[in-house]
Order: structure tokens, then sequence, then C-alpha cells
């Protein structure tokens, strides 16, 4: 459907028999507004009266007033767009009797005439007994801000983040309240700062993991005021989302502190129309005919293997050799336990065993000085060529894998705030396109193969063959390379292939639009990737910046690749034999790039055994 003020819309599932209105190209509820709407409803069950700040287009408002069928709700949010969803959703699900949105900034309810207003509304002069809050991550200045006015505000702290939030909850909670907020895992000290100024004292902090042994990436804190409670220790849950191989985690029940997290409210389905089982087996693409069998099953079954993206860190360390050299190493290897691994540009595309950038970058500051030359004969998606770049150093990578050259490139690219820019609204555009090919069912020929193709589901593949011909007529050719890989970061997750490292089926229902959606996400995400690394180039603070030299090619003929010229340090990780078939790893993403891995497969060192 399509409203002329806010655009194209969709009508989706929530919880219960509740749905809400949410802009295709807008902001659009996720994770964190689940969790902190299951942490509220944790926090105080029996509340009566609740309000949610900054609420959006109401979804952790409904979700809770759902589970609070007998509360006085109250949503504030000062943003045109979302504060008329926020309207809209709350009509259209027969609640207008018990939840009232108002128009206005959180941060005016530290006055006392904004609060009276709030007060009178809720029906409850002493305050809420229940408060909930998911600000913006982004400080200003720290990301590119969105085209979209909508997303701009849902990102970036234009209107205060975590700290504003908490105090507009010190100024509003009732005695014996709780107030429950979310804000990026990296940076809790300034939760823990806007509590303390705020008179709150944390009580529970749950840590959102997106995969099992990946860093937490925001984490929901509950509060109360220090008089109601007693100075305690901060109770630290873990929520995670996924296990090792991208599987959901089950959903279990509320657990004590310090154990494995509950398993959030489970979103629900976007259609509530029934869809019959899908059988185990990739269909093909095309007409109706007798049931295909797997694409490889004709192929020898491997025992599973457990495999992390990064290369093994973690556990006692033990060295020889050289003790300069001996302890550079072994600290590197320590310093990786405590730092996380996806900083700046890394994690940008998956790509199997890569080194922590924390190994990199310990070795390289011990053993080199600035402007020294520093050679990775297997570079893979960069992570020693990012870490040489940043530090001062020349740096030079090789590997036969053409499709590592191209993540290395998009790892080691700067991008100044003009392309950014310019970036941010050439993605809004391609996923408005993109859109409009999925509304209008616009055919286009996906450029793979029969087997290939049975790896997606018919409606996927015509909306991911539609976003790749948009991305191919770009003509500014540096920036449909970048968002060539932005696409290739995003396809397997969108095939029925179960995981990056693993070829077992998975079933999956994913409606029209997702992948636009998630493209145009992951490219927002990018963005801020690059403004990480510019950020981490300045900490730094090296006198020159060198690009890095990237060649694909044999690392037998290193000599041939990166010259003759001294060398001042050479450090990689290389193939792991018999344990990654790094080739098969990305055979998802080959037909769409264009790469023939034959060559590869030919001449590739360390293949995984059959």
């Amino acid at each position: 459907m399509t409203e002329p003020q806010l655009g194209p819309l969709t009508d989706d599932a929530l919880t219960g028999g509740y749905r809400v209105l949410q802009r295709k190209q807008g902001h659009r509820y996720s994770i964190d507004d689940v969790l902190t709407a299951h942490e509220a409803c944790r926090a105080r069950p029996d509340a009566t009266h609740y309000v949610d700040l900054g609420c959006g287009l109401g979804s952790v408002l409904l979700m809770v007033a759902y589970k609070l069928p007998g509360a006085r709700v109250v949503g504030v949010e000062a943003q045109d767009v979302s504060f008329q969803l926020a309207q809209q959703n709350v009509e259209r699900n027969g609640q207008v009797d018990r939840i009232t949105v108002q128009r206005g900034d959180l941060r005016d309810l530290l006055q006392p005439e904004p609060r009276a207003a709030l007060l009178q509304a809720l029906g409850r002069g002493e305050g809420p007994q229940l408060i909930s809050g998911t600000p913006p991550y982004m400080p200003v200045g720290t990301s590119t801000p969105s085209p979209d006015e909508q997303r701009r505000y849902a990102r970036v702290e234009l209107r205060g983040g975590v700290e504003a939030y908490l105090a507009a909850i010190g100024a509003l909670l009732a005695p014996g309240g709780r107030g429950v907020v979310c804000c990026d895992a990296r940076t809790p000290e300034r939760a823990l700062r806007g509590a303390a100024e705020a008179g709150l004292l944390p009580l529970r902090r749950l840590d959102a993991i997106p995969r099992e042994g990946a860093e937490a990436l925001f984490s929901v804190w509950t509060c109360a005021r220090q008089q109601d409670v007693a100075d305690t220790v901060c109770a630290e849950d873990r929520f995670v989302a996924r296990d090792r191989e991208g599987q959901r985690t089950p959903p279990t029940t509320p657990c004590a502190p310090s154990s494995t997290c509950p398993r959030a409210p489970t979103m629900p389905p976007r259609d509530r129309t029934p869809r019959p089982s899908r059988p185990s087996a990739p269909r093909p693409n095309g007409p109706k005919g007798p049931r295909s069998p797997s694409p490889r099953s004709a192929e020898p079954q491997r025992t599973p293997v457990v495999r992390s993206a990064l290369a093994n860190v973690g556990g006692a360390v033990t060295t020889r050799g050289d003790a300069t050299h001996a302890a550079a190493l072994g600290e590197a290897m320590q310093a990786a336990e405590h730092s996380p691994p996806d900083v700046a540009t890394h994690g940008m595309h998956a790509y199997p065993a890569r080194m922590h950038a924390a190994i990199a970058t310990h070795v390289i500051e011990r053993l080199t000085k600035p402007g020294a030359r520093v050679v990775d004969p297997f570079c893979g998606s960069g992570t020693v060529l990012v870490e040489a770049m940043t530090l001062g150093r020349r740096s030079a990578g090789v590997d036969l894998n053409p499709l590592a050259i191209r993540i290395a490139e998009v790892k080691t690219t700067r991008v100044d705030a003009v392309r950014r820019e310019r970036l941010a609204v050439t993605i809004e555009g391609l996923g408005e396109r993109s859109e409009e090919r999925v509304r209008t069912r616009t055919h286009t020929q996906a450029p793979l193969t029969p087997e290939d193709a049975k790896w997606y589901e018919g409606h996927t593949l015509k909306e991911l063959a539609g976003l790749h011909a948009e991305i191919a007529a770009l003509e500014n050719e540096d920036d449909r390379r970048l968002l060539e890989m932005l696409f290739s970061a995003i396809v397997v997750k969108f095939s029925i292939q179960r995981a990056e490292t693993t070829e077992r089926v998975a079933e999956r229902r994913i409606r029209k639009g997702l992948p636009t959606e998630f493209f145009v996400r992951r490219g927002m995400e990018w963005l801020d990737r690059w403004v990480e690394l510019e950020a981490q180039i300045t900490e730094r603070a090296p006198a020159e910046v060198f690009a890095p030299r990237l060649v694909q090619g044999d690392a037998r003929k290193l000599r041939d690749h990166v010259g003759a010229a001294p060398v001042d340090l050479v450090l990689s990780s290389p193939p792991y034999g018999g344990t990654y078939d790094y080739v098969h790893h990305h055979v998802r993403r080959y037909p769409w790039l264009g790469i023939d891995p034959t060559q590869l497969e030919r001449n590739e060192l360390g293949r995984g055994a059959t």
C-alpha cells in the first residue's frame, strides 16, 4: 500500500494479533526493539502505567502494551513520519482508548510543563512504573546521515543519545519503577555515566550477540532509582541469536543472571497465510516437475566441521626461537583475546579463517617502523593490509583468489564524506528501483546456471537478479565495484544454503522485498565502517598513509608480484590445508560476480580434503 506523505508501506505482524505499518524504505523495527520490549516486560510485568520514549512507529510501545493488557500507555515521538505511523498503528490495533501517542522531544520532559502534560495523559501523578527507550546509537559526526529523514533520526543522535533517555527516565520514574534502554555494546560507559547522572542504578545488562563467538552489538539495560534499591552488582546476561553455523538458537524460558540469556519474543511471520512446508532438497527454478536432488547429493558426504570466521585465538601461548620476535608474536596472540575482531572495515564481507586484526596490529607495531614495507603473500580479505595502512606502513598483498582481492580492495578503500554521501544516495536509489521491480514483477534473467539457480527460491532469485541488474547499470565504475561487493556480502544469506561454512540446505521463509531492504541496511553499515576506518587513521596519526598494492597471483611467484625491493616484514595466515576448501566457500558468489574459479581450483594451496 502507499500513502502520499509516507510512501510505500508494508503491513507486518508484530506480536499476538497486533500488526504494524512500516515504510518499505524507512526505519523498520528490528531485534533491538524486540529485546527491549522483552526486558521491559520482564522488569515490571505488573506495571499499570507505562511510557515509551522516542517510540518511533510504535513497535516497542505495542509489544509491551500487548503483554500488559490492563496498562495505561503513553508514547513520545518527535519525528513527523514516525509519529504519524505510531498513531495509525495504535488506531488500527484498536488501542486508542488506552494508548496515547504524544508529539514532542523527550528532552523537554525535564521541564515542568511538558512533564505535567505527559503525566496528565498517563493519568498518574507520581509517574509511570515502567519506561522504555531505544535511542539511536551514532553520535553526530561519526556516521553518514541517511538522506531519508526518518532513518536519519533513528540512527544518528540528533536529539540526544542514551544519556538523554536516561535523564528523562530519572525525571519521570515512579518509586519502585524500572527504566529499560538499549545502547551500543561498545560504549557501556555511556549508559553507566548517564544512569549515575540521572540518579539511576543499573540492575541488569543483557548483551545481544548476533552469532556465537561474535562481539555483542548492543546491550539492554534495566535501571531503578538509586533511592529504591540497595547498592548492588549489575547482573549480566546474554542473548545469542544464532549458533556458530548460523542457525537460530532455540527459544528457552527465562534464566538466572550470568547464564545463557533467554530467547527473546520471536519475530512472527510477515504473512499470516499458512504456507506449505518446503522439501529439504532445493527445487529447480523453472516449470514444475519431479523434485530435484540436492545440488551436491552426488558427491561423498563430508563430516561437518565447526568453523570460525577467525583463525583460532585464546588459550595458553608458548613461544620459541628468536626472543624478540617470539615475544612480539606471543603478545599479539594474547592481545587478540581482549580485542574486538571486526573494528573499522574488518567484517564487511565474510571470509574464512581471517587473521584477528589485533594480531596484525601488534606484530606490525612491534617489528616495523613507520614507512616500512609489509607483505602478505596470502592476503585473503586484507586484514594485514588494513592494519599496515592505518599504521603508516607500505604494504602489498597477493592472493590467488580474485574474490579475495576484491574484498581487500573494499576494506582498504578510503571513502571521504563527499563520496559517502553520494554512495548513500546511490544505495537508497538502488533500493527504490529494486522495490519497484518487485512491485511490478519485472522479469530479469539471473546470470546463473540451472544448477546454481536451484539454491534460491524463485521469487528471491528474481529479486536478487533485479538488484544485480540495477547495480550493473551504474555509470560510476568505482562505485559499481564497491556495490557489487556489497551484493556479494549478502547473497549467501538469501540462498537456501544453511550458512557460509556449510552446504547443508536450510528452510527459509524470505518475504518479497527483504533482500533489497537488507542490501540497503547493510550498505548504510558499510558507510559507517568507512567512517570508523578514517577515525582509526586519525587516532593512530601516521605521518603518511600508503594505499596497499593488491595483486591476484600465486604466492610461489612472490618476487614477480611485489618486486625485488627489500621487505621489512612478511606477515600472513597461510591456507589451512585439509580444513577449509577456500574455493568452494564462495561458490554461491562466483557466478554473480562473473568469476570463473577453474584456475583457482587448479592452483590453490591447502584445499579441503574429500
